[in-house]
């Protein structure tokens, strides 16, 4: 009878303690899955930022890289820059429209020259006696200048002297130059067969072609005489080299 009764007891330890191990098991399984689960999330999570981190970086390297400035010009009393983008931003003086933004707004901080976007080369006209005038060299062999015009400094004209432009003209009949100047009152352009050409003020004979004196400026390109293997060029107020 005891023995029955111990073998009783130890049946229904038995049926106790079975589904208590079951039940640690699977508790045991679910914690080490959990576990892994998480290890794995936060793995993906730290690739995640890791990545992110890479993607902000780049995008300030190339922020930075579109503000780099790749050179500059300064006239007598405003500046301007070519930046990566090859874009023009200009400041400063703006009674005639030489900082190209449409407006005859002075400023003391860059605005963005309208309508330039590829360009290789700037200038600035140095003379505020004689005008302020601005010029951008174009991928195309192209130019196009903005500002005072009263002596054809833009080049834009057939008719003589022209208004004062605050956005970019085009010079008529350029689309091979290779580098351009600007003068007080005139601007030059070295062609791609290594001749000059000139416009704007030519009082001095600064535009090179034989003539000079009141009547002797140009609104639109004139060919510089003699020259014909050019690999610079120069302006300075009054005359060109």
């Amino acid at each position: 009878m005891q023995f029955e009764t111990h073998l009783s007891r130890y049946i229904l330890a038995l049926h106790l303690l079975i589904p208590l191990a079951l039940l640690a098991a699977s508790c045991g399984g679910s914690s080490d899955s959990t576990t892994f689960q998480d290890s794995a999330t936060r793995s993906e999570g730290k690739a995640s930022s890791a990545e992110a981190a890479e993607s902000q970086t780049n995008e300030n390297l190339q922020s930075s890289d579109q503000n780099r400035v790749r050179t500059i010009t300064a006239g007598d009393i405003h500046t301007c820059a070519l930046q990566q983008t090859a874009t023009v931003s200009c400041w400063g003086n703006n009674l005639f429209g030489q900082l190209g933004n449409g407006t005859t707004d002075s400023s003391s901080v860059p605005v963005e020259v309208l309508g330039i976007t590829d360009a290789t080369a700037i200038t600035a006209g140095a003379s505020i006696v004689i005008g302020g005038h601005t010029c951008a060299l174009r991928q195309t062999g192209a130019i196009k200048c903005w500002g005072y015009n009263w002596d054809g400094q833009l080049g834009n004209s057939q008719s003589g002297r022209d208004a004062n432009s605050s956005v970019p003209v085009e010079v008529l009949g350029i689309t091979d130059a290779t580098a351009i100047t600007a003068g007080g009152g005139h601007t030059c352009a070295l062609r791609q067969t290594g001749t000059i050409t000139c416009w704007g003020n030519n009082y001095n004979g600064q535009l090179g072609n034989g003539q000079s004196g009141d009547d002797a400026d140009s609104s639109v390109p004139v060919k510089v005489l003699g020259i014909t293997d050019a690999t610079a060029i120069t302006a300075g107020g009054g005359h060109t080299c």
